[in-house]
């Protein structure tokens, strides 16, 4: 069996959450005042209509915190300027672009899928016989008039599931008229959508913090707090890094361009099995774009002797998105080798967000950015006073990075939780020390 652990860390300057499976990470959340990340993934708004685009394939709406844009298809109507619409951040602003929404606002929990909009009852074709009747009578009843579509893991869970929409119900019933409800507690759309999709199907929660106990409520979760070896920097690092070794050889490279995501397929000496090795290699793709934030349209370069089998390919991305929300359309095999997908970029690029071009005309490749530098920084010194509640510190660190963490107010922050036990120093060497005095 499969072991689940959500992994949670809270500093200063930051909160950090990471979904893991058999000690791999799968999703990762952050939140800091470092980064300002607009509108996020999953948030509802009241939005006010406002312009359409010359083409009328979409429309802006003013979501209070900026503008947010929303596509129209072919048969829809533009709303009225001035008209007010509940909305849902699909995916948050990136590269200067506005954020996309849906007027399809959706609130996801372990067993059904409530909709902020009237309907009817839909429950999952993998729940078959009287028991798929009988699930659709309880979600109906428990939703009182609004669509809901209740998942496969309500099979055998009939109060549980109506206990499940009576929470989502009672969070669609806060939503505010002016404000916005976002996703409780400050959990990211990647670790919510997994949490409501694995429910408490041996989920462990790591990190000792109230937080924890409120989500194990929120989501239903009967899991236990456990200390877990997960380390949430070396995820962090691995989702900003543009490659992955995968496990019995080779690695998968994973770059953007402007129109499309490229993965490209390296064997190495990696050893063939009964089904060519795509089943491991399509389950670390999906996981390498997962944990990356990467969506539009993916392109995946695969050697000529495994992309034969067009059958077997679609088979086995089927089975390796099957847990991701995100993946949308069918996988296309070409014959020269090239498979293409489609997936949703509802989480941020952390490539993007964590890393900068590196300086000098001649330098090549990526540098950690400033905002990474000094929440490393910072993560480390409050690492530092924790484990001695008795040392005094001093974080010397280069002019950026030391302004970044003045105007975050770090001092004033680790003062409130440590005392009068920590200094920052300003330095030109361009290394960052902790060091006692």
């Amino acid at each position: 069996m499969k072991t689940r652990a959500l992994v949670f860390e809270r500093f200063a300057l930051e909160t950090r959450l990471g979904l893991f499976i058999d000690d791999r990470p799968v999703a990762i959340a952050q939140e800091t005042p470092l980064i300002d990340r607009g509108p996020r993934a999953g948030a509802i708004y009241r939005a006010k209509a406002g312009e359409t685009t010359p083409d009328r394939r979409g429309q802006f709406f003013d979501i209070g915190e900026g503008e947010a844009f929303l596509p129209l298809g072919k048969s829809d109507r533009p709303h009225p300027q001035g008209a007010r619409l509940l909305v849902q951040i699909r995916r948050e602003r990136e590269d200067g672009k506005s954020p996309i929404i849906t007027a399809d606002a959706k609130l996801v929990g372990p067993f059904a899928v409530l909709s902020l909009s009237d309907g009817e009852a839909t429950v999952s074709t993998r729940i078959k016989g009287g028991e798929r009747e009988d699930l659709r009578a309880v979600a109906a009843k428990a939703a009182s008039g609004r669509a809901v579509a209740v998942r496969s893991e309500a099979a055998g869970r009939s109060d549980a599931l109506a206990a499940d929409i009576a929470r989502l119900s009672a969070r669609a019933r806060g939503v505010s008229a002016v404000g916005d409800i976002g996703l409780a507690l400050g959990v990211d759309a990647p670790i919510a959508d997994a949490l409501a999709q694995w429910g408490a199907s041996g989920l462990e929660l790591a990190g000792a913090d109230r937080e924890l106990s409120q989500i194990a409520e929120l989501y239903d979760l009967d899991a236990p707090m456990t200390e877990h070896e997960n380390d949430l920097d070396e995820a962090f690092e691995f989702a900003a890094s543009d490659h992955a070794a995968m496990p019995g050889g080779g690695a998968l490279w994973f770059e953007r361009t402007r129109a499309f995501i490229a993965v490209d397929v390296d064997l190495g000496g990696r050893a063939s099995s009964r089904d060519g090795g795509l089943r491991p290699i399509a389950n670390e793709i999906m996981r390498g774009l997962r944990l990356r934030g990467l969506g539009g349209q993916v392109v995946i370069d695969f050697p000529a002797r495994l992309a034969r089998d067009a059958a077997a390919i679609r088979s086995v991305f089927a089975a390796a998105s099957a847990d991701d929300p995100d993946t949308m359309g069918r996988v296309e095999v070409e014959k020269s080798g090239l498979v293409t997908l489609t997936r949703r970029a509802s989480a941020r690029d952390w490539r993007t967000l964590w890393t900068a071009p590196a300086r000098g005309t001649a330098a090549a490749g990526r540098d950690w950015s400033l905002a990474y530098r000094a929440l490393d920084a910072a993560r480390s010194l409050e690492r530092a006073l924790r484990a001695d509640r008795s040392a005094r510190l001093r974080l010397q660190a280069p002019t950026p990075v030391f302004n970044a963490l003045k105007a975050a107010r770090l001092e004033a922050s680790l003062g409130e939780l440590y005392g009068a036990r920590m200094q920052m120093e300003e330095t030109t060497d361009g290394a960052i020390d902790i060091a006692s005095f």
